[in-house]
Parts: structure tokens; sequence; C-alpha cells
């Protein structure tokens, strides 16, 4: 814990000097050197996340000696591929992933957040951050949506529908959120919809579960909740 907990206030400790800095330079090395705890840690890590030995490094082993591996998208695979070109070992996806997932979301955040410290504080102490480590494959689809949401709110929405269509690419559930595309940014945040939205997530409750269970039971999704991989 107490290299996570150092990785964190790192991680600030550089935000916190790159928002008193007036040079442009100098403040963009610094939101990089925040990133780089980050990084580092999901890098090198090892066996760390339920998905790391049981999921991810066993499936690119197998690739390697030329199995098939059920339920993983094109652009994962080729990204598996990619790497076995230079090693046979899967620390380089891992390294490759590390990289997107956290640079991405850090990049937006130093772009967009109007409170950096506090987008980190909350993707680190919402377990956001820990949750990489394990569902690793989702939280790359999900930062690749990260880095298109930011041009979505730019008006772009080109690039954020390709971004969409390069996260699907490495978890196919991402492309729901091309229902985006079509909604302004402000009515999103509309407590007018999204009031009731929650009163009615809430009442379902532990029946919600049951709801999607039903709904994704014939699909490659049902898988989460029948725990077999």
């Amino acid at each position: 814990m107490l290299v996570y907990i150092s990785m964190f206030f790192l991680s600030i400790l550089f935000i916190y000097f790159a928002n008193k800095q007036n040079d442009a330079r100098r403040k963009n090395v610094l939101y990089v050197l925040s990133f780089m705890p980050f990084f580092l840690v999901s890098a090198l890590r090892y066996g760390v996340g339920t998905d790391y030995l049981r999921r991810y490094a066993l499936d690119f082993l197998k690739m390697y000696q030329g199995y098939s591996v059920d339920n993983l998208e094109i652009g994962f695979i080729l990204l598996n591929k990619l790497t076995m070109l230079i090693t046979n070992e899967p620390f380089l996806m891992f390294f490759i992933t590390s990289f997107l997932i956290n640079g991405f979301i850090f990049w937006t955040v130093c772009k967009e957040s109007k409170d950096k410290i506090l987008s980190i504080c909350i993707f680190f102490l919402l377990g956001f951050f820990f949750n990489s480590l394990n569902i690793m494959r989702q939280y790359l689809a999900l930062s690749f949506v990260f880095i298109g949401f930011y041009y979505l709110l730019k008006n772009k929405k080109i690039f954020f529908i390709l971004s969409v269509i390069i996260a699907s690419l490495f978890h196919s559930s991402a492309i729901i959120m091309l229902a985006l595309v079509i909604c302004d940014y402000k009515v999103i945040a509309n407590y007018k919809w999204f009031i009731p939205f929650v009163i009615v997530v809430l009442c379902l409750n532990s029946n919600l579960m049951d709801i999607l269970e039903f709904v994704l039971k014939n699909t490659r999704f049902n898988v989460y909740f029948s725990g077999k991989l």
C-alpha cells in the first residue's frame, strides 16, 4: 500500500507545482511527471489484479504458442501480436496498455479539467486506478472514449466517433458510447432527466443485475455473471 500512497502524493505534488507555473513548457513537463508514477506502478506490476495471471498473461502465452483465444476483440489481439514481434513475454503488452490507459486519462484531465488535483483524487481514491489493473481491456477502451469525450466537448464529433470505434476494437461494449453523438453534453448533465434516471436505478436496486443477466445471457458478456472465463 505504501507504493500506491507514495505514487498518489507524488503525482498530486507535480500537478500542484504545475498549476503554479506561468511558463507553458515547465507546466507541461510537470504534467508529464505527474503521469509517470501512475504509469510506472501500473506498467511494472506483476501478478497484480485477478485478470493479470488468470487472463491476460495466460492469453498472451496461448497466442504465442499458436492457440486461438475466445472473447478477445481484434484490437487487443493485434496489440498482443505486435508485442510478440519483440518478446515472447507479456510484460511489454502490460507496459503499452498501462501507458495508453494512464496517458489518455492524464492527458484529458490536464487539458480539460478545471480542478486537476480533484480529478486525479477521484481517479485514485474511488478505485478507478485499481480497477484498471484488473479489468484492463475495459479500461483500455474507456481511456479511448475518455480522450474522445474531450473532442466531443469541443464539438469535434468525428474525432469522438473515431475514438469510440477504436475503443470498441479493444472492448466491444464501448460502441454504446456512440449514443452521445446525438446528445448535447449540457443535456446529458441536465437534472430534469438525470434525477429520474437515478431514482429508477435505485428502485430497481438488486433487480437491475437480474435484468441485465437476462438480457445478456446469450451474449459473450454473460461471462461477467457466470464468473467463467
